[in-house]
């Protein structure tokens, strides 16, 4: 078990085996994972005023290890490298979402696909 899927190579976020007889003890006794989860975008550098911050989360964690060259104390406040991807994303999707959304809502619960 890993603390992140795409981080399978990286033996510090090796937990240990899914077999193990207690495997959420596991996660739930990691300082990697405790860590991981007390991350806050908000502090990340560049995301400190961005209004987006609470959907992106400061994107994908491997994306930021892999951009602090692997130092994972550094890892923990650096901004995904795809920011700029999320911001003009979010900033063009929620004003549409704003205008149309009840519309996309009635689309989306009339799909076979959806369950309720």
């Amino acid at each position: 078990m890993y603390a992140c899927q795409d981080l399978i190579k990286e033996p510090l976020f090796k937990l240990g085996s899914a077999d193990d007889d207690n495997p959420q003890g596991l996660v739930d006794g990691s300082e990697v994972v405790q860590r991981l989860r007390a991350r806050r975008p908000g502090e990340n550098s560049g995301c400190e005023e961005c209004n987006y911050q609470m959907f992106c989360q400061g994107g994908c964690y491997s994306t930021s290890y892999y951009a602090a060259a692997k130092q994972f104390d550094a890892s923990l406040s650096t901004r995904t490298p795809h920011c700029e991807f999320y911001y003009s994303s979010f900033s063009r999707l929620f004003p549409l979402l704003a205008e149309e959304g009840a519309s996309m809502l009635e689309y989306i619960e009339s799909s076979p696909y959806t369950v309720n």
